[in-house]
């Protein structure tokens, strides 16, 4: 099996943020440094907090709405 990383990002928000529905044609890795918050991935809704991480596979829809940094 071969992987291929097409874009990493390294995004850090001074104040709680809603990222809307939305989805990518690959899977995407998420890893939270710090803060808390929801996100929906698919229909359900998950918890997160400082060093949690989602796998999201391609072509799902998901959100995040965090709490507080």
């Amino acid at each position: 099996m071969s992987c291929e990383m097409i874009y990493f990002v390294k995004t850090i928000y001074e104040s709680p943020q809603f990222i809307q529905n939305h989805f990518h044609p690959c899977y995407e890795l998420v890893y939270y440094l710090k803060g808390s918050g929801r996100s929906e991935i698919s229909g359900t809704q998950y918890e997160f907090h400082e060093n949690t991480f989602f796998l999201i596979q391609p072509k799902h829809i998901h959100n995040e709405q965090e709490y507080q940094y």
